[in-house]
C-alpha cells in the first residue's frame, strides 16, 4: 500500500496508517478522512488537559494525607500530654514528687499547658489520678487525650 507525502509524491505507509486504513480512517494520508469528514477530529492537547486532570488529583490526595497525617500526630501528642499531665499529678499524690505540698491538679495543668494542651477534667481517688487533655487539631477540631496514674486501686504509698 501506499499513501501520498507531503510533496505529492507516493510513499509507503505506516503500520498504524494501514491499520487505520482498513477501518475506513485514512484518506489521502491524513487520519480522519479530511477536515470536511464527521470522522475528523482535533485531538492535540488532550494529553495535556488528562495529565492536568491527575495532577490536581494527585495535589488533593496529597492534602487529604497530610491533613489525615497531621490529625493522627495531634491526637498522639494529646495523649502524651494527659499521660505526662497524669504522672505528674500521681507524682504529688504519692508523694514522690519534686514539688511536694502543691495540688495534684495544678501540677497537672501545668504539665498539659507545657505540652501544648489544656486539663478539661481531673479526678483525684485514692492513691491514683485521673486527667482529660484538649488540644487543637486540624481543621478546627479538637483532639483529646484521657490517662491515668498511680497506684493500682486499694493499695496505696
Amino acid at each position: 500500500m501506499t499513501g501520498r507525502s507531503a510533496r505529492g509524491r507516493t510513499r509507503p505507509l505506516r503500520a498504524r496508517e494501514r491499520w487505520l486504513s482498513r477501518l475506513g480512517r485514512v484518506r489521502d494520508g491524513h487520519v480522519g478522512g479530511g477536515q470536511g469528514s464527521p470522522k475528523a477530529r482535533n485531538d492535540s492537547g488532550s494529553v495535556t488537559v488528562t495529565m492536568l486532570g491527575v495532577i490536581v488529583v494527585l495535589v488533593l490526595l496529597a492534602g487529604v494525607i497530610v491533613t489525615y497525617a497531621r490529625t493522627a500526630i495531634d491526637t498522639e501528642r494529646t495523649r502524651l500530654a494527659a499521660d505526662q499531665a497524669a504522672l505528674a499529678a500521681a507524682s504529688v499524690l504519692l508523694g514522690s514528687s519534686a514539688q511536694p505540698g502543691s495540688s495534684p491538679c495544678a501540677l497537672a495543668a501545668t504539665t498539659a499547658e507545657r505540652n501544648g494542651a489544656r486539663v478539661t477534667s481531673c479526678v483525684v481517688r485514692s492513691t491514683s489520678v485521673q486527667v482529660a487533655v484538649t488540644r487543637a487539631a486540624p481543621l478546627g477540631r479538637e483532639a483529646r487525650g484521657l490517662a491515668r496514674a498511680g497506684a493500682p486501686e486499694g493499695r496505696g504509698p
